[in-house]
């Protein structure tokens, strides 16, 4: 049949003519058994087979970044995007900006923990010092109805310096509170008297103390040491005081005088002593130490009596020493 057979012309003015949205009936016929088609393959989840082709569950379909659950459109979750990386510098390798410099820094040495500083059970605590001055009186009684008047009389010296040395045994009792024994010793000293135009040698003393110490603690190596003491205090003499003493020695034997052997060293007294100083941690163990101290002396030379009056001569020396030491706690 030809291109301008009629009966084809017909035909193609039949489709032609067709109403819109209809379809030509050879069409409809050979859409019909389209119905009973399957997908091959099986549609994935979210979308459902109409009539051999897959379409979307849910209407209108989802974006791009959704997917189709029980007929709605739930949004997909954002993976985590990696920083982008220059190339060739392998991933979890830190980058700084351009031009930029970064200079190694070292690791700080680990602190030592607070507790390790505090201030232990017991502490031995030498020290160093100087006497740096002091002064006192030279009192000398008599006692007793065979007196003759005036029955006392006094002299004012001044104390030179002298070298100290001494230790402390301290037992800790609370958070702030320590004691324990001191023992302090003065080296040979030299005194002058008022008015006189040179010194005179004295001698060196020996003090046994009982110490009480506050430790407020001001930093976390830092304490503060305010201090007192109390105890008992031995000069021995020598030089020209003891060539004295042995004179007066042998007026109270030849008198058949009593409490000769008082003239004797070492001569006893007693002192009271306030301090205040401050440690510092060097060490979980060693702490360095710096204090002042003044003290309070009061000492008996001699105490003899007359055997055969009633008279009792006393000579005592009282005062003020000044002290500077260092130290250390262990």
């Amino acid at each position: 049949m030809g291109f301008f057979s009629p009966t084809g012309w017909a035909q193609s003015q039949a489709v032609a003519t067709n109403p819109p949205g209809t379809m030509p009936a050879t069409a409809a016929a050979s859409a019909a058994p389209a119905s009973n088609l399957e997908c091959v393959p099986a549609c994935r989840a979210g979308y459902l087979c109409m009539q051999g082709q897959c379409v979307s569950a849910c209407n209108p379909p989802c974006a791009a970044n959704e997917t189709c659950s029980n007929g709605q459109c739930l949004m997909n979750a954002q993976p985590a995007q990696a920083p982008a990386m220059a190339p060739g510098v392998a991933p979890g390798v830190a980058m700084q900006p351009a031009g930029t410099m970064s200079l190694a820094t070292p690791e700080p040495a680990p602190a030592v923990p607070r507790d390790e500083y505090k201030i232990k059970t017991f502490s031995f605590v030498p020290r160093i010092g100087l006497q740096a001055g002091g002064s006192g009186t030279l009192e000398r009684k008599c006692e007793g109805s065979s007196c003759i008047s005036p029955t006392s009389a006094s002299a004012d010296y001044d104390m030179k310096s002298a070298f100290a040395v001494g230790a402390d045994f301290m037992f800790k009792v609370g958070d702030l509170v320590r004691m324990g024994p001191g023992l302090l010793y003065t080296n040979t000293m030299d005194v002058k008297g008022d008015g006189a135009t040179s010194s005179d040698e004295l001698g060196s003393i020996v003090d046994l103390n009982f110490v009480f110490e506050l430790v407020p603690r001001v930093s976390p190596t830092v304490w503060l040491v305010p201090r007192a003491q109390l105890g008992l205090s031995f000069l021995n003499t020598s030089g020209a005081t003891m060539d004295s003493q042995n004179v007066t020695k042998n007026d109270c034997t030849n008198s058949a005088m009593s409490g000769c052997d008082s003239v004797d060293n070492p001569h006893l007294g007693y002192n009271l002593g306030l301090g205040f100083g401050a440690m510092f941690a060097v060490s979980p163990s060693v702490r360095l130490r710096v204090d002042t101290l003044y003290q309070y002396y009061s000492i008996n030379l001699y105490n003899v009596s007359a055997t055969d009056a009633n008279a009792t001569l006393t000579l005592d020396a009282s005062g003020s020493r000044y002290f500077l030491f260092a130290g250390m706690e262990i």
